[in-house]
């Protein structure tokens, strides 16, 4: 108990210590979080928001049925979406209309893998996977941004409201899988885990120079402790030896 009360104000200092690392390490890594978040939906508002100028001039003017579009202009909306989300860095691109309460695909990008093998987005595929969500944002004039799954994976979505000249409103789309933002996620996790481990192994050396210095403190305290014993002792046989002596003289 002595010892562990003189090693006490180093030992309140390292979990100290430690407490404010790991407190700054979960702000540090909530505050990435956020700015990964938030530049990741800007990216996405650009990404949708370029989605119109890839197709043709008043494309939704004209594409309000099934047929209205051919296969081969939906094949070349296909090629250059595809192209332009991969420049952009985004899993896909798209134009949504809503028909009563169905929503449609008007254009949409594939994947490389997905033009490789031929599987393609048909012109005016029903979204039966569409939540309360993306139908609302029909009735928005600001952008949406929706976290969901469906038949393609699960993304983080922005959903632009678009109006055409002739007043067709659709909308325009981008998504980014989880996938990946939950991979940008537990990089900025791990790397506030290394900085926390980095800077308490750190402080690990002073600790153990601060206790060998504590111990050699105790052990010399104890060594005078002995060394004033021993001389009290002496003391008290001297003085013993010389009562007896005068006792012996009487």
């Amino acid at each position: 108990m002595p010892v562990f009360h003189k090693c006490r104000p180093c030992v309140l200092f390292l979990i100290t210590y430690i407490g404010v690392v790991v407190a700054y390490s979960i702000y540090s890594y909530h505050t990435q979080k956020n700015d990964t978040l938030k530049r990741l939906d800007e990216k996405l508002f650009l990404v949708a928001s370029g989605v119109k100028h890839c197709l043709p001039d008043n494309f939704h003017d004209k594409a309000l049925a099934k047929g209205d579009v051919s296969v081969k202009e939906d094949a070349a909306n296909v090629l250059v979406l595809s192209e332009y989300a991969r420049k952009m860095g985004v899993k896909y691109v798209y134009t949504l209309v809503k028909i009563g309460d169905i929503t449609y695909f008007t254009s949409t990008s594939c994947t490389d893998k997905e033009l490789k093998d031929a599987v393609e987005t048909p012109y005016f595929l029903p979204y039966t996977e569409a939540t309360s969500v993306t139908l609302s944002a029909f009735d928005k004039t600001t952008p949406t941004y929706a976290t969901d799954s469906d038949r393609w994976g699960a993304f983080r979505s922005a959903l632009i409201p678009e109006l055409t000249r002739k007043g067709h409103s659709y909308l325009a789309g981008a998504d980014i899988s989880t996938a990946y933002i939950d991979g940008l996620l537990n990089g900025h996790m791990w790397r506030s885990i290394v900085i926390a481990a980095v800077f308490t192994f750190l402080v690990l050396p002073f600790i153990m120079i601060f206790r060998r210095s504590e111990r050699d403190k105790i052990n010399e305290f104890e060594s005078l402790k002995d060394l004033l014993h021993q001389q009290s002792m002496d003391k008290t046989t001297k003085i013993e030896r010389k009562i007896n002596e005068f006792l012996n003289k009487k």
